[in-house]
């Protein structure tokens, strides 16, 4: 689609690249405006669960449960069915840049938005690196906000919602395992996000915490289980470091036991991460494949009748009848799985269309 015409009042900048070239279901553009900097978000998905999803993030945005620690919205609306929205400009976080002070700071960030929201009754579900951006304020002052609402969930619908919902290797297993995304699955990700900007070398001072953090099936008895314990953790980490150091040089030389305590802990927590990992890959296959028996082939199904349905609306009729009828063909198609479309009726249109075109051909 174009996006380089006006939407309402604001004009897209010229030479304008594209922001965040992530996703092939929406664009991010800088407008031009001098009197501040805002970015326009559009849909571009002709699939109309995205598009709903869009609307969603549209909603939860304005609605601006964390004042002050999100985008501003400053208009939006729709263009042939493709929502959009105007918000404030905000700056990814430099994944290349590992800096133990901004990793330290962006956790602390998403576990004070986390409580916000805890106390609100709502829940994220999508804590990640990129969805923490850096905005400057009036005062030239610059300061974290969390972005991409559409996840944004109540406590009860997040505990209960029978789908996976977060961004692979940030979302936790038994996500994966249940679809249920409550505080443990947010700490997960808030300690995978810390570990994604912590230098290498500072994995042995916060490597007790990343293990609790990150790995939901170990020593269930001592799991970092709320916000306050993980924020307690990550503070004390450097002091806990520096005493058991302190500890060490009483006896030996200070310079002897540094070297040798960073070549313990490392070496335990590589040995660590190792078993630990092994055990938790193993298990989270068995576990895949159990959620793939029971339910794969009906997710495989609603997948092809989807994608059918997208065919459809681009114009290949052919493929979209192939589609649709193999999925309608499946034991495990049900139309009420597809509540803002009538299947049925698509792929008759299909079989309307396919033969007017072979009559025509003859």
């Amino acid at each position: 689609m174009d996006i380089s015409k006006p939407f309402g009042r604001w004009r897209i900048a010229d030479d304008n690249p594209r922001i965040g070239d992530r996703s092939s279901v929406y664009r991010v553009v800088c407008i031009d405006d001098p009197s501040f900097r805002a970015v326009l978000k559009i849909c571009t998905s002709p699939d109309e669960d995205v598009v709903r999803a869009f609307r969603t993030e549209i909603e939860n945005t304005k609605s601006q449960p964390l004042p002050g620690r999100m985008p501003v919205v400053y208009d939006d609306g729709e263009d042939g069915g493709h929502p959009w929205f105007v918000m404030s400009f905000s700056e990814d976080v430099k994944m290349g840049r590992k800096d133990t002070d901004l990793a330290v700071r962006v956790a602390l960030f998403l576990i004070d938005c986390a409580i916000a929201l805890r106390e609100q009754g709502f829940i994220h579900c999508d804590l990640k690196p990129e969805n923490v951006g850096i905005e400057t304020g009036p005062d030239g002052e610059e300061h974290f906000v969390l972005r991409d609402w559409e996840t944004l969930r109540e406590m009860s619908a997040a505990n209960i919602r029978p789908g996976v919902v977060g961004t692979r290797y940030y979302r936790s297993q038994t996500v994966d395992y249940t679809g249920h995304c409550d505080e443990r699955s947010e700490i997960h990700a808030i300690g995978r996000t810390f570990l994604a900007l912590l230098p290498l070398v500072k994995w042995i001072v916060y490597g007790q915490i990343l293990l609790l953090a990150t790995s939901p099936h170990i020593w269930p008895f001592v799991q970092v289980r709320t916000y306050e314990d993980l924020r307690k953790r990550i503070v004390r980490a450097p002091g806990w470091f520096r005493r058991l150091v302190w500890l060490k040089a009483a006896v030996w030389k200070t310079s002897i036991v540094t070297r040798w305590t960073a070549a313990v802990a490392f070496g335990v927590v590589s040995v660590a991460v190792v078993t630990f990992g092994c055990h938790l890959y193993d298990d989270y296959k068995a576990r895949h494949a159990e959620v793939r028996r029971k339910f794969g082939p009906k997710d495989d199904t609603i997948g092809l009748v989807r994608s059918g349905v997208i065919l459809y609306r681009e114009g290949d009729m052919v493929g979209a009848y192939r589609r649709l009828k193999l999925g309608r063909s499946s034991p495990f198609y049900q139309p009420g799985d597809y509540k803002d479309v009538n299947v049925d009726e698509i792929y008759a249109d299909c079989q309307r269309r396919l033969m007017e075109t072979m009559r025509f051909g003859q």
